[in-house]
This record gives C-alpha cells, sequence and structure tokens, in this order.
C-alpha cells in the first residue's frame, strides 16, 4: 500500500504529460474540466483524445458532434513496458443496514439485466453496457458502429486486456485523488519541477495513509 510517485518512471510519467498538455493541447487545457474537453472534442477542435470508452457515445453523438463521422479510434498508445488501458468500474451497492434488502437486491438484478442495460444504451449516448450479449445485440452494434466498427472492435481489445484498475479501492481515494491530481498541475504549470511535485505528493499522500492505519 506504499504509494511509488517518486518512483524514476512516475517522475518520468507525469514530465511526458506536463509536456503533451503544455505544448500540444488546445487553449487553457491545463485549467479545463473534463465536461470543457468534450465541449472542445464534440466541436472538433482537437485532433486526438485519450479518454474511457463510455464517453464514446458523447464524443461522437451524431445529432451533438462536428467530430461524428469523422473521427478514428485506436487503442491507448504502447508504452515501453507494453499497453495499458486504464480501467474502472461502477457497481451497485446494497448498505447493510437497509430496510428492505430483498427490494434492492431484486432493483439491482433488473438494473443490471441484458433488457434494462439494452433498453439505457439505445435510448441514451451511454454505450458502457457490462453485459456482452447487449454489446453483441444487433440493434447496439447498429448504434455505436463508430469509424465503420473500429470502436466496437477496439474496445473489446482493451476489455480483454485485463489491465488493473487504476483507482485503488480505498475510501481515502477522494482525498488521495486531490493531492496527486494538484501535484501533476502544478508540474504541468511549472510551478515545481515534476521529481519535486511528487515528492511533495508522496509525503502528503503517505500522511494520509499513515492516519487511515494502513502502516
Amino acid at each position: 500500500m506504499h504509494p511509488a510517485l517518486t518512483d524514476p518512471n512516475t517522475v518520468k510519467a507525469v514530465e511526458a504529460w506536463a509536456a503533451l498538455v503544455r505544448e500540444y493541447s488546445f487553449p487553457g487545457a491545463v485549467n479545463a474540466t473534463h465536461e470543457e474537453l468534450i465541449v472542445t472534442m464534440q466541436q472538433g477542435k482537437v485532433a486526438l483524445v485519450l479518454d474511457g470508452h463510455p464517453l464514446a457515445g458523447v464524443f461522437l453523438h451524431p445529432e451533438k458532434s462536428q467530430a461524428y463521422g469523422k473521427t478514428g479510434v485506436a487503442p491507448v498508445p504502447r508504452g515501453s513496458a507494453g499497453r495499458f488501458p486504464a480501467f474502472s468500474e461502477h457497481g451497485i451497492a446494497i448498505a447493510k443496514n437497509a430496510k428492505n434488502k430483498e427490494a434492492a437486491w431484486e432493483f439491482v438484478k433488473w438494473a443490471t439485466s441484458k433488457g434494462a442495460l439494452l433498453e439505457v444504451a439505445l435510448r441514451t449516448p451511454y454505450v458502457a453496457a457490462t453485459r456482452r450479449s447487449v454489446v453483441d445485440h444487433p440493434k447496439y452494434r447498429e448504434k455505436y458502429n463508430y469509424a465503420d466498427g473500429q470502436f466496437l472492435n477496439v474496445t473489446r481489445e482493451m476489455l480483454e486486456a485485463r489491465a488493473p484498475t487504476y483507482i485503488p479501492p480505498v475510501p481515502e481515494w477522494a482525498e488521495l485523488a486531490d493531492i496527486i491530481g494538484n501535484a501533476v498541475s502544478k508540474a504541468t504549470l511549472g510551478q515545481l519541477s515534476p521529481a519535486d511535485a511528487m515528492q511533495r505528493a508522496q509525503t502528503e499522500v503517505d500522511r494520509v495513509m499513515r492516519r487511515a492505519g494502513y502502516y
């Protein structure tokens, strides 16, 4: 559970990220929100975006995005150690003190059923169905046949890569994410060198983890 923020590979990654954002992104990207990135993509003002596949239905919306029909889809770039697509997931849980556990369980089964997930995918731009039977459904594949099928093929390839989850499953993650995100932002803005930014983040993250009792 010890973070490796000062590892040379981590610092090198931050250096590469900072250079990409400063030198090749759209004006104001350093401080841009995710929503602003989506709008910029929809307006056709960026050439390439690295993002999660659930956003494809928004980035490439046939009625709202100028990028629709003009965008190719490719796997995340391969680094010297291999290809590592980021993986995250959402879940539905039942609180242990819930008063109606049986009804809650029935809701979970319905919300994650093939019928419900297919209906959501077809009625909204939410493409991230979690059932293979939905992704392989003819109507789903017809709607999300972006880039002549590239999107669906790349999505399948990346999911089968079984990359590690990039968000540690700990309750303190929100606080840790702020610490790490602020450090990367300072490195990107040139307020600190990547090495100094990661050293400060390492110290703060260590403090949070010790306080939480991990070591």
